[in-house]
């Protein structure tokens, strides 16, 4: 998915305008949960030499990357979008102005600049694909190969 313009006038409640922004989030995490599934139940077999099924657990991966991503509370992502809701208006408007120039480019910096961000990051990602039965193992091969692929 990518940005969904929200004309937020026309949303009754703050609770929906909160609602509206959190619904993305949640969907990748549910996905992530459902695609979960066929390794919980063992259907899938726990073989780091297996390259589709290492794509398929790092594809779980990428979904829960999404979702902590997304919560982020920056401008433009949805979890500014969820706080936003309860702003004054001004001050809403004011974020997501200054957001729109500046939010992309302090996310870069937190990632890339700020020690350690980025490993607790995908620490807490490659931790919660865990928790769900992903074969970690499987899903590091997975990113490997993603890593080759995209240098091509």
């Amino acid at each position: 998915g990518g940005c969904v313009y929200i004309e937020r006038h026309l949303l009754k409640s703050k609770g929906w305008d909160a609602a509206v922004s959190i619904v993305g989030p949640i969907s990748n995490l549910l996905l992530a949960i459902l695609m979960a599934i066929p390794f919980q139940l063992g259907l899938i077999p726990n073989d780091p030499s297996n390259p589709l099924w290492n794509a398929y657990a790092f594809a779980i991966v990428i979904q829960l990357c999404a979702v902590a991503f997304n919560l982020i509370p920056s401008p433009p992502l949805d979890g500014f979008g969820v706080i936003s809701a309860w702003m004054e208006p001004g001050a809403r408007a004011r974020a997501y102005q200054f957001g729109g120039q500046w939010g992309i480019l302090a996310l870069i910096v937190l990632f890339f600049v700020v020690p350690g961000f980025a490993t607790f990051f995908w620490a807490m990602i490659y931790l919660a694909a865990g928790v769900l039965g992903v074969p970690l193992q499987m899903a590091i091969e997975g990113q490997k190969a993603f890593d080759v692929i995209s240098i091509l």
